[in-house]
């Protein structure tokens, strides 16, 4: 069963020109690996512990990179961005985190240091 927002054991299963298909028994889900991020020699068959989120397209996608927070964790995180529809916290991750405006306890200012807890 493949977690969003938390490691996973997953298998490749396939080898794309751009990426991998990674996948777990028992979910039909699948998550791509970019075949950038991905170790050298990965190859169909390989088992990878990878962080799981979604892209922009709401896609699964793959990395290797552990993230400053989890889901169902809580870390003090730095605000890099924000906009009238939400703040933008550096996690250790190529994009940041993005937290709605309507999930937030009271406005977040760029450059200040905030508890934020992963759901």
């Amino acid at each position: 069963m493949i977690t969003v927002g938390q490691f996973n054991h997953l298998t490749i299963t396939d080898a794309l020109p751009f990426a991998y298909v990674l996948e777990s028994d028992g979910d039909e889900r699948q998550v791509t690996l970019s075949t950038v991020k991905a170790p050298k020699g990965a190859k169909v068959g390989d088992e990878l512990d990878v962080f799981v989120s979604y892209d922009e397209n709401s896609s699964l996608i793959g990395q290797l990179e552990a993230p400053k927070v989890q889901v169902n964790q809580t870390a003090l995180l730095k605000a890099v961005g924000v906009t009238d529809f939400a703040g933008f916290f550096a996690w250790g991750l190529d994009r940041d985190l993005m937290v709605p405006t309507r999930d937030q306890e009271r406005p977040i200012s760029e450059g200040l240091e905030y508890m934020v807890h992963v759901y």
